[in-house]
């Protein structure tokens, strides 16, 4: 994975109400088949990367949820390209916005946003 440009619009004023924003320019992405099935390596660190995910107190909300769950990521182009020793294709996605929003999927602040399963 590679990517050319990233830039963060921290709102330190109005953090708790305003979004983080992380705008990606072009994001490459390189996926190849491989052919010796030994990687313990990987699926060590997998397994690790799922432990530490696994070990928060899901009980908690702070504000370091808060701020992932209202950032929006702005991503300019993405472009995967799969490579096989018989085939290599290629797949282009163009403005691509994630953010949160309200159950009707229109932006609103956070507390908003947040749907509670009740």
């Amino acid at each position: 994975v590679y990517c050319d440009q990233i830039k963060i619009d921290v709102p330190f004023t109005d953090l708790h109400k305003s979004p983080l924003r992380c705008i990606l320019g072009q994001v490459n992405i390189e996926v190849s088949t491989c052919d010796d099935d030994d990687d313990n390596e990987g699926r060590q660190t997998d397994i690790n990367l799922i432990k530490l995910a696994s070990s928060s107190n899901p009980s908690s909300y702070g504000l370091t949820d808060k701020i992932i769950d209202g950032m929006r990521v702005e991503i300019r182009s993405i472009l995967v390209s799969f490579k096989n020793p018989v085939f290599e294709a290629k797949l282009e996605i163009s403005d691509v916005i994630i953010e949160s929003t309200t159950p009707e999927w229109q932006p609103a602040i956070l507390p908003l946003c947040r749907y509670k399963n009740e």
